[in-house]
């Protein structure tokens, strides 16, 4: 008897679901130069200095190391600092300067830049991109700034590409990792960078005015201040942005699978809280803080509704709301929307200063 194939009956063929990537690191910092080295392409990324400038290595206490041009500086500050990749990039203004429509044209996930001969700041301060889509620009100042600009951190330095040791340090922070997430502060940098003319007034500007300056502490050369120049701590910036941007992949992921009514709703929470527990687990959401401001109320087709109560601990680090679909408009249920979605973060924070009152008796 001949072989019957059975596939002419029932027809299996199961494929495994392919899940959406989702990266954890954003260690790609944009660095933008006006002149390029011999051998250095632009928009090239680059994982060591070895690797840029191959057999022409030279240690910052090395003789010719102040021939060395400001890009190659910049780099040395960078990688010597632990960075992970380094883009090279030039910008569409005059003689290759950087400008806001380069900022602009960069990747979601390209958050940090610095440049080697441009100021960042005055184009740090037209910068209006919310959520994910933020940027944080970098600069290096010679005296106290008491100026507030957002989207911006400062080093004070009269060392060339001091800055990118900020840069640095974000790169390596992994948001999935186990207690990843610490503060910028009192953190330990490459030891040309300290600063040997830096006084206490310096340090208390630095901490007062928000900007980052490296002094000879606790044996080592450390960052003080860790601040984004607006007083927003940085390491909770940066990991707020990168939060934007991984919950909006896993939903867009989530979206994808035409969830429908209440169903759906429930796997739009479900989807968040996973989410949202891989930020506890690195340490950036805590659960030891209560929502200590008034009750928060919001009002939709008529109907008000509560979103949190004055007094709700926070015990999973963050809380969620979602309203019921009957809050949709007439519009928003045609346009296949889903109801508002409330989100409260419990950010951890960093202790910087210990004052102990006491009498020897």
């Amino acid at each position: 008897m001949s072989s019957i194939n059975l596939n002419n009956f029932v027809n299996i063929n199961i494929v495994e679901k392919k899940l959406t990537s989702v990266d954890s690191t954003r260690d790609v910092t944009i660095l933008f130069s006006q002149t390029l080295d011999s051998g250095i392409t632009a928009n090239e990324t680059y994982s060591s200095l070895e690797e840029m400038y191959p057999n022409s290595i030279v240690e910052y206490n090395e003789t010719g190391y102040s021939t060395k041009s400001s890009l190659y500086k910049y780099a040395y500050m960078y990688f010597r600092n632990g960075g992970a990749k380094l883009k090279v990039k030039q910008g569409t203004g005059t003689s290759n300067a950087v400008q806001k429509a380069d900022i602009d044209a960069l990747d979601r996930d390209e958050i940090v830049v610095a440049s080697v001969e441009n100021d960042l700041a005055v184009i740090a301060s037209t910068l209006t991109y919310e959520g994910g889509y933020q940027k944080i620009l970098l600069n290096r100042i010679s005296s106290n700034d008491t100026s507030s600009v957002d989207n911006l951190a400062t080093k004070l330095s009269s060392i060339t590409g001091a800055e990118m040791s900020i840069a640095a340090y974000l790169s390596k922070i992994n948001v999935y990792k186990v207690d990843s997430i610490n503060d910028y502060a009192y953190t330990k940098e490459f030891e040309a960078l300290e600063n040997t003319t830096a006084t206490n007034t310096d340090v208390q500007n630095a901490i007062a005015n928000h900007y980052n300056v490296d002094i000879q502490l606790a044996n080592s050369v450390r960052n003080i201040g860790g601040d984004m120049k607006n007083g927003l701590d940085l390491v909770n910036h940066y990991v707020l942005i990168i939060l934007h941007q991984t919950l909006q992949d896993r939903l867009v992921d989530l979206l994808s699978q035409k969830i429908k009514g209440t169903s759906g709703i429930s796997a739009i929470y479900s989807t968040a809280t996973s989410e949202l527990n891989k930020y506890v687990t690195s340490g950036y959401l805590t659960n030891d803080k209560i929502w200590t401001n008034p009750t928060l109320k919001v009002e939709k087709e008529g109907v008000s509704y509560t979103i949190i109560e004055q007094n709700t601990p926070i015990i999973n680090g963050y809380y969620i709301k979602i309203l019921p679909l009957s809050s949709l408009s007439a519009e928003d249920k045609a346009a296949h929307k889903a109801p508002y979605i409330y989100i409260i973060l419990s950010t951890s924070y960093g202790i910087r200063l210990i004052e102990i009152e006491g009498e020897v008796i």
